[in-house]
């Protein structure tokens, strides 16, 4: 109770005096703000890829990623690795649409 009490007497503190509120509030954002307009940036990511799809289609529609076409998975891997692209897309081709089979999922490969 008595922890509640003494909560309450420093929030009724905090929330007068105008000076604390402007740097608990007010400050991170202008901060993150500033921060975000000169160090962020329109990055576009490079996207590595093995294959073609429809998938490829819709991604080489986005503005925002770079597409960059790879012989193999084998060069896939060695682009992503010392970080050439961001990621790596490697989808698996199926033959025929009408068989009932379970697709194989896509590899993708991400430097950490």
């Amino acid at each position: 109770m008595k922890a509640l009490v003494i909560a309450g007497i420093g929030l009724r503190r905090l929330f007068r005096d105008r000076i604390s509120l402007f740097f608990l509030f007010v400050l991170p954002f202008l901060l993150i703000l500033v921060m975000g307009a000169a160090f962020g940036g329109a990055a576009r990511p490079a996207l590595g890829v093995v294959g073609d799809g429809p998938v490829l289609d819709e991604l080489r529609a986005e503005p925002a990623i770079r597409i960059e076409r790879l012989a193999d998975e084998a060069a896939l891997r060695s682009a992503v690795e010392p970080g050439e692209v961001s990621a790596g897309l490697a989808p698996h081709q199926r033959q025929a649409v009408s068989r009932i089979r379970p697709p194989r999922p896509a590899a993708l490969v991400c430097r950490g």
